[in-house]
């Protein structure tokens, strides 16, 4: 799979290597460092540079060219072509749309007019199809960033994922996003948040209690979180990242850390045959209120300590 490059900016001639400038051209040769450690080299001029978005037939090292359909400027480095990322906001959630990287996995941005019902994985590759079943829409009614957010009305509105090798996500990832819970919702029950299940036994769910506002994780069988207090309030919109660091789990609210706790199944969130739904569980625990900005990184932990929203 190739890999990819995040683009500080590009240097003239005669730059020197650094991490703060991680793609440069010398004279005809273009290299790419992360981290004071050169990653690729290759021969590279102007005349090579191609805005088409069309893939050049019989690329050289060096070539360039903008991927019109995923977005990408990409690189042909070491035989193989390669995404080029531009410097973004992934660790800032008051910052507003997040930027993608490697570790992204999944987002969904909700930026577009009223009442759509079309949702968008706008990760890296827009691998995941998005179905959305119910109501589920998007609503100017109410918004963290952008025009809209995304509506469950709790009867039954969620968005379903397919199964996937991005679900297995191990000891080491971060689920983050915004809420706002409606007061006095149909279910005052469990409101799920992010359920991937085949039975009671085999299953990832995420669910806040719809009456006490009490976060509970389970991982198969055993509870992660058991019905904690993280500090969230109805009618208000709140950040809530669950963080995975390959060995504790944390659960931060607008920034603030409010648990910890070894996780509990080793090998952390398995292989499960099933997709993946958000806002509801398999038949039953639907979220009334709004989403924004959903985003899943595996592998790796965004925030391990406090950190400003």
């Amino acid at each position: 799979m190739a890999s990819e490059i995040k683009v500080n900016k590009i240097t003239g001639k005669g730059a020197t290597g650094g991490a703060d400038a991680p793609l440069q051209f010398n004279g005809n040769t273009l290299t790419a460092t992360i981290a004071n450690v050169t990653i690729a080299t290759g021969t590279a001029t102007l005349s090579k540079l191609n805005l088409s978005s069309t893939t050049p037939p019989s690329p050289v090292e060096g070539d360039m060219y903008f991927d019109s359909t995923n977005k990408l400027l990409k690189i042909y480095v070491n035989s193989e072509w390669q995404s080029v990322y531009g410097v973004g906001n992934f660790t800032n959630p008051g910052l507003g749309s997040y930027a993608v990287d490697n570790y992204t996995k999944l987002l969904i941005h909700s930026d577009t007019t009223n009442t759509s019902t079309t949702f968008t994985d706008s990760s890296r590759l827009n691998t995941h199809t998005i179905t959305a079943t119910g109501n589920v829409q998007h609503k100017t009614a109410q918004q963290q960033f952008g025009a809209t957010s995304m509506y469950f009305d709790g009867t039954g509105d969620y968005l379903s994922l397919a199964d996937h090798s991005d679900w297995t996500l191990g000891t080491t990832f971060t689920i983050d996003m915004w809420l706002r819970m409606d007061s006095s919702p149909t279910n005052t029950g469990q409101q799920t948040i992010w359920a991937q299940q085949v039975s009671g036994t085999d299953r990832f769910v995420w669910w806040i209690n719809g009456t006490t506002q009490q976060v509970q994780l389970k991982i198969n069988d055993n509870d992660q979180f058991g019905g904690i207090n993280v500090g969230l309030s109805f009618d208000t919109w709140h950040h809530v990242a669950l963080v995975f660091d390959g060995t504790n789990a944390r659960f931060f609210t607008d920034g603030v850390q409010k648990s910890s706790s070894t996780i509990v199944v080793s090998g952390g969130v398995p292989d499960i045959s099933a997709g993946v739904n958000i806002g509801y569980q398999v038949s039953s625990g639907p979220f009334q209120g709004y989403l924004d900005e959903i985003r899943v990184s595996k592998g790796i932990a965004r925030w391990t300590s406090n950190f400003t929203v």
